[in-house]
């Protein structure tokens, strides 16, 4: 459907709780009378102008779920609407790509202590993300490709005790992962590439809890106590230096993964993250991690993508990585590897040699350089080369 959106049509249907606009092409702006409406659903529409400002206006209902995405929300003031001030029973909250300026917008917490979905994504939001204690409901944040800074508060993890995902990207976060993130007994989407934080990878990541696939946040939402919170917009993208993975939908349900590219961390991987045996997505990349490859990883049995690439990464590449059968995408490129590359069985024989990129003293298949000559596959060592200069890429 598309063209104007009329009012008498909508304003006559006095006792309408609900309204889905999606998937159509309606233009202008919502009527006034809609605000009487008990549930706002869902507008996913860009052509639709919502314009909630109206200063003598206190809305008479409580709200379980509102999710407005896709659309043009209060274009003149880019103000996150303000009857939500009088909103205290949210369950879910979608105001994802919708134009919203301003502070991070903790008060939404603290007004809602039951909210369990929070997906703001693709606004520009800014300041500190900063959040109340003790968020024993929230299930999942989405606050990706927003303008937030600072660093993650050193409690978050007692703070979000039973996230399910957690997705930060895109923003200008600063600081060191704080290690209570291994509190998030329930955690299976991290996602943190793309900002500025730095120091070691925390070893204590949730290890057992990125294998725990009981996700609640796509399909319907329907809540143990039966309060049916309505889909919301989750994307979550891998990316890799060879493809962007969007997992969407119902996968989601059988997705875990965790994302730490583009930051500058810096110390070797811990060998605790081989423990995370039932993640689908690894993605170190763009960091200045060093040592090497742990031995470990082998036992990521339902990996799918692994890149570990445009780090300082050292010493050979675990031959036991073959046994990785679900494996298909994988970089290790522009680090400081050497030695043989695994052999060309099950997975390891689909990739092509960009994916060993950058990396002078590996040697073997699928590569030029033969591993003949065993000097010719290990890089020099001091004793050998007093002007050895060890270079990799980073940001």
């Amino acid at each position: 459907m598309e063209g104007p959106l009329y009012d008498q049509g909508l304003c006559g249907l006095k006792k309408l709780q609900e309204l889905d606009l999606q998937g159509n092409s309606f233009e202008g702006t919502l009527p006034s009378c809609l605000y009487n409406l008990t549930s706002l659903q869902r507008c996913d529409n860009k052509k639709v102008e919502i314009e909630t400002e109206n200063s003598d206006w206190v809305p008479l209902f409580q709200l379980e779920s509102l999710v407005i995405s896709n659309c043009s929300l209060n274009k003149l003031s880019h103000r996150l609407p303000t009857f939500l001030f009088h909103q205290h029973s949210l369950r879910s909250l979608g105001l994802e790509h919708t134009g919203l300026k301003g502070p991070f917008p903790d008060w939404l917490f603290r007004n809602n202590t039951r909210l369990k979905y929070a997906i703001l994504h693709d606004n520009s939001f800014s300041g500190h993300f900063h959040l109340p204690l003790f968020l024993n409901s929230t299930h999942g944040i989405d606050v990706s490709n927003n303008q937030l800074i600072g660093k993650l508060q050193r409690n978050i993890g007692e703070i979000l005790p039973n996230i399910r995902y957690l997705i930060l990207s895109n923003n200008s976060f600063s600081g060191s992962l704080p290690s209570s993130i291994g509190n998030m007994s329930l955690l299976s989407v991290f996602d943190v590439s793309f900002n500025n934080f730095s120091g070691e990878v925390p070893k204590e990541l949730p290890v057992e809890n990125l294998v725990d696939f009981s996700l609640e946040f796509v399909n319907s939402f329907l809540d143990p106590d039966g309060i049916n919170v309505y889909e919301l917009d989750v994307e979550v993208n891998f990316v890799t230096k060879y493809r962007l993975s969007s997992y969407k939908g119902g996968i989601l349900t059988y997705m875990s993964g965790l994302d730490l590219s583009c930051n500058n961390l810096i110390g070797e991987i811990p060998p605790e993250l081989g423990q995370l045996q039932e993640i689908h997505a690894l993605n170190l990349s763009h960091n200045q991690l060093i040592g090497s490859i742990p031995k470990s990883f082998s036992n990521l049995t339902e990996l799918e993508s692994l890149d570990l690439s445009h780090n300082r990464l050292s010493r050979e590449i675990p031959p036991q990585l073959i046994e990785l059968t679900f494996l298909a995408v994988f970089s290790v490129a522009y680090n400081n590897l050497s030695g043989r590359t695994p052999d060309m069985k099950a997975q390891f024989g689909t990739f092509q040699a960009s994916s060993y990129d950058g990396n002078p003293f590996l040697c073997g298949v699928p590569l030029e350089k033969s591993c003949s000559n065993n000097k010719d596959a290990s890089p020099p060592t001091p004793t050998q080369s007093s002007n050895w200069i060890v270079t990799s890429n980073s940001q």
